[in-house]
């Protein structure tokens, strides 16, 4: 453990504005924003110097020869968060509901967590160098750009009123929705099959493809990747490539019958894609 080891800590702020659009619906607007400073750390010391190993020789160079990795924790890592949220609540009235809630984030770091609360240098998305963290700064691996969370209920107005037993049995009932919509993760290209270079690969271009031309096959252009040359480090930035959103319907279909005055049968059925 670093001698001088710090606790990190986290300063937040927020803005919030709510407008009652009627007596029954609310809008809301926030702005929240966050800073992580010190976060803890766990990086090997014993990277090769140079990194990565130089042409001709590619001579690996270790500060500590007779050791294998060591992890050193500190507290070096920094992050930052910046949201727009919105919400729509309207309250049951004439047999409808509605609660729609909106996040357009971004959440950059130089470190990611991977367990026991700090984070690893290993991997894609760990540094290539661990002398230079500003340079893994970006996306962080949950950071989702938008997220749209929607649920209402409604209730079926035909056979309202009837009395009776056309009421009671085809009367008041009530479907409901729950649908999720948001960015995929972000993905970082690391190296294949080669040696003597750092762990992310070289861009070409833009990797990404828009909706239309992706499938399960080609998500994203793996022409405009490349290893780098032996002795270089990639110059792919974290988060470089957008995955897979997530695409989310519930529905339920719902109805209670009174069986006398202090008891009822409720009818289910729930539907999940």
């Amino acid at each position: 453990v670093e001698r001088k080891f710090r606790d990190g800590y986290v300063g937040q702020w927020n803005l919030t504005a709510q407008y009652l659009i009627t007596s029954d619906t609310l809008l809301e607007a926030a702005y929240h924003g966050s800073k992580s400073t010190r976060l803890p750390t766990r990086l090997n010391y014993n990277q090769i110097n140079p990194f990565p190993a130089q042409p001709p020789s590619f001579q690996q160079n270790f500060p500590y020869p007779s050791a294998s990795s060591v992890n050193i924790l500190e507290s070096r890592g920094a992050s930052n968060y910046n949201a727009l949220q919105a919400r729509l609540e309207r309250r049951l009235v004439r047999g409808f509901t509605l609660l729609a809630s909106y996040t357009w984030q971004k959440s950059l770091a130089d470190m990611d967590a991977v367990d026991g609360g700090f984070a690893n240098g290993a991997g894609p998305f760990g540094p290539q160098d661990i002398r230079n963290l500003r340079a893994n700064k970006g996306p962080a691996v949950f950071d989702r750009p938008h997220r749209l969370a929607l649920s209402s209920l409604y209730e079926l107005p035909i056979f309202k009123n009837r009395g009776g037993l056309v009421e009671g049995v085809l009367g008041g009932w009530q479907i409901g929705a729950i649908t999720l919509f948001q960015s995929g993760a972000y993905l970082t290209p690391g190296v294949f099959g080669v040696s003597f270079t750092g762990s992310r690969a070289n861009l070409l271009g833009n990797p990404n493809l828009s909706s239309g031309e992706r499938s399960i096959d080609r998500w994203f252009d793996v022409s405009k990747l490349a290893n780098p040359a032996p002795g270089q480090l990639g110059n792919a930035g974290k988060g470089t490539i957008q995955g897979s959103g997530h695409n989310k319907w519930d529905l339920v279909v719902q109805k209670n019958f009174k069986i006398a005055e202090s008891h009822r049968v409720e009818f289910r059925t729930e539907f999940f894609n």
